[in-house]
């Protein structure tokens, strides 16, 4: 099971440095896809932000991703090696 809680947004920061910080996952390959047509629609509405029309399936999938993170959920390809080195990998906030 996957608990579900709320997650306040973070009033210090805007959207667009949010979804900068989660872009990471994206850049290092983290994330998949199925084939269907919601999909694409969020994908869509991700590869437009912050011009597009919509933005609200973006949060959802910045604070996921954030949140993965945070909890070290998801790893990074290149973490492994920091990690040995003794790295210390503690979650940061970002700007600030």
């Amino acid at each position: 099971k996957i608990p579900v809680v709320a997650i306040l947004a973070d009033k210090g920061h805007d959207k667009i440095v949010r979804a900068h910080a989660a872009s990471v996952v994206l850049k290092h390959g983290c994330v998949y896809y199925m084939n269907r047509a919601w999909a694409t629609e969020v994908i869509d509405q991700c590869a437009d932000f912050p011009n597009g029309e919509h933005d609200d399936m973006v949060d959802t999938c910045v604070y996921a991703w954030l949140w993965l993170r945070r909890r070290f959920h998801l790893q990074l390809t290149d973490e492994e090696d920091d990690e040995e080195k003794g790295v210390d990998l503690t979650p940061r906030r970002l700007y600030g």
